[in-house]
């Protein structure tokens, strides 16, 4: 089984899923994600700062097929790691107090590009870049020896902050465009209970597909589609629609913003795939968990265009015992609607 090509034929597939796969449960009722300040110190210097604990959260939003959950309110992912403003030492927060750290570590650490007033402010742990927090983690972690799987979650999680890393285009382009954007949308999504990344994916493909080469705003379209394709989880077709507004000179800063958000999703599901490729490889994983990174690194695979390596894995899912039967008719619509079979 092979993945066909072309961007046309992966947004009539992707649409297709879209419509015939919805297990989220939209609709429901839950607290938006509640957030709380803690007074932590940094394992090395001892300098307090303050982190930030997620208290409680939701799944409003549906779950991507990487397995982002996303909720009503802030994304309790952003508080998954904690970072020390001044050092850049980085782990989980249930690891943090615990953590041994000695001078060789700390001077392969990247630190976070802070003000002194924002390293002190209690805001600390949202001005930290998410790409520092997810390097400076996999460098300790590499450090104490843990396993393929560990670390791969850790680069999935730094795939899912690149892709909920807001990019603030600084364009306003007023209610007109909103109520153009609805006007988009044809009635038969309007009821439908669509996951976030869904509805992120029909908007990007509505707009495209409306965007008019000898319109003015041709270029602003393609870009908003572009950052609602990169907001759904696919980049690849997102950076085929920036590439289309290369030459657009007047757009070349927010072109570059949102390219540098799609390297570093790639880089960290590059990464993910790398390392739960060994773990299954090297028979790291126990039980259940095996089918979870196998359909991993199937999707991952599919998202940075590794086709082959996505055919395998998603064949491998729908053949094992182990895997539960959603996971397999999930498994297998992507192939069919992706033309595999």
């Amino acid at each position: 089984m092979m993945f066909g090509g072309g961007r046309r034929k992966a947004i009539a597939a992707a649409a297709a899923i879209a419509l015939v796969v919805n297990l989220s449960q939209v609709g429901e009722t839950a607290a938006a994600t509640t957030l709380s300040s803690v007074e932590a110190r940094c394992p090395a210097s001892g300098k307090p700062f303050t982190a930030v604990a997620v208290l409680s959260t939701n799944s409003l939003g549906g779950t991507d097929w990487d397995f982002l959950v996303r909720p009503d309110g802030a994304y309790p992912q952003l508080f998954s790691i904690w970072t020390c403003p001044y050092d850049g030492f980085s782990a989980y927060a249930e690891d943090f107090a615990s953590a041994k750290v000695d001078q060789s570590l700390l001077g392969k650490l990247s630190k976070p590009p802070l003000t002194e007033e924002e390293k002190s402010s209690p805001d600390s742990q949202w001005a930290v870049p998410f790409h520092i927090k997810i390097d400076n983690a996999a460098i300790y972690y590499e450090s104490i020896g843990k396993n393929n799987k560990f670390m791969g979650d850790i680069y999935t999680l730094g795939g899912w902050l690149a892709r909920i890393e807001n990019v603030n285009l600084g364009i306003d382009r007023g209610q007109s465009f909103a109520d153009r954007l609805e006007s988009l949308v044809p009635d038969e999504y309007k009821d439908k209970q669509l996951k976030m990344f869904e509805m992120f994916f029909v908007l990007g493909s509505m707009l495209e597909r409306a965007a008019d080469p000898s319109d003015p705003e041709y270029g602003l379209d393609m870009l908003f589609a572009a950052e609602f394709y990169r907001l759904s989880g696919e980049h690849l077709i997102a950076e085929e629609l920036l590439d289309d507004i290369s030459d657009d000179s007047s757009l070349a800063k927010e072109v570059a913003a949102v390219r540098a958000l799609i390297g570093y999703e790639r880089k960290y599901q590059k990464l993910a795939v790398e390392r739960y490729s060994a773990a299954l490889r090297k028979r790291e994983i126990p039980g259940e968990s095996t089918c979870d990174v196998t359909f991993l690194a199937a999707e991952l695979s599919r998202r940075i265009g590794d086709y082959a390596a996505a055919s395998k894995f998603f064949g491998n899912v729908m053949r094992m015992d182990e895997c539960p039967k959603t996971a397999k008719e999930l498994a297998a619509e992507i192939v069919k609607s992706a033309e595999l079979d």
